[in-house]
C-alpha cells in the first residue's frame, strides 16, 4: 500500500480509475485529471478527497498542476465514435508523452494501454499475452481507439522517459 505519496491519476471517474482513486485517496494526496464533461462525475471524485482539475491531456497544458508528483497512474483515454485518427493519436499517444514529461520527477509511472491493440483472434477465449501481434483491432463504437493506443508507447517521448516507467498492454 502506498502511503503519504503525491499521486496523479488520470481518468479518476472512470470504470477502473474511480476504485483506484477511492483506495489511494485514503492514505495519499491524490490528484485527478480528466475532461470531466459530466459535472456529477467530478463531484463524485471530489467527494473522495481527490484534488480534481479539468484537463485535456492532448493539449499538453498542465499549468494548473504541480510537478512534484511521486507517482503517475495514467488510465485516461479518448474513445471517440468518429474517424478523427489525428485527434485520437494526439490525445492517447502524444498526450501521454506530454503528461510523462510534466511528471518526469515522479519515482515511477504506469501508463495503461488496452487489450484492444491486439490482433483479433478467432477463439473468443484466447488469452492475449504481452508481445502478441498488434494491429487490426477495431470496434464500431470507437474505430480510432486501438490505433491510437498502439501508437502510445511508440511515440518520440518513449526515448526520453526513464526506464522505471512502464506501459503494459
Amino acid at each position: 500500500m502506498l502511503r503519504d505519496e503525491k499521486i496523479l491519476l488520470t481518468g479518476p471517474a472512470g470504470q477502473i480509475g474511480y476504485p483506484i482513486a477511492e483506495y489511494l485517496s485514503k492514505e495519499n494526496d491524490v490528484w485527478g485529471i480528466a475532461r470531466f464533461d459530466d459535472p456529477e462525475s467530478r463531484e463524485r471524485v471530489d467527494a473522495l478527497g481527490v484534488t480534481t482539475r479539468s484537463c485535456d491531456i492532448g493539449t499538453g497544458d498542465f499549468d494548473q498542476l504541480p510537478t512534484d508528483f511521486t507517482y503517475l497512474l495514467h488510465l485516461a483515454a479518448y474513445q471517440g465514435s468518429g474517424s478523427d485518427y489525428d485527434y485520437a493519436i494526439t490525445v492517447n499517444a502524444e498526450g501521454a508523452g506530454f503528461l510523462m514529461q510534466h511528471c518526469r520527477k515522479a519515482k515511477t509511472a504506469l501508463v495503461m494501454s488496452t487489450s484492444s491493440v491486439y490482433r483479433p483472434h478467432e477463439d473468443p477465449m484466447h488469452a492475449f499475452v504481452e508481445g502478441g501481434p498488434v494491429d487490426g483491432g477495431t470496434s464500431p463504437w470507437a474505430p480510432t481507439y486501438a490505433v491510437s493506443k498502439i501508437a502510445q508507447p511508440r511515440r518520440p517521448w518513449s526515448a526520453r522517459t526513464p526506464d522505471r516507467w512502464t506501459c503494459p498492454r
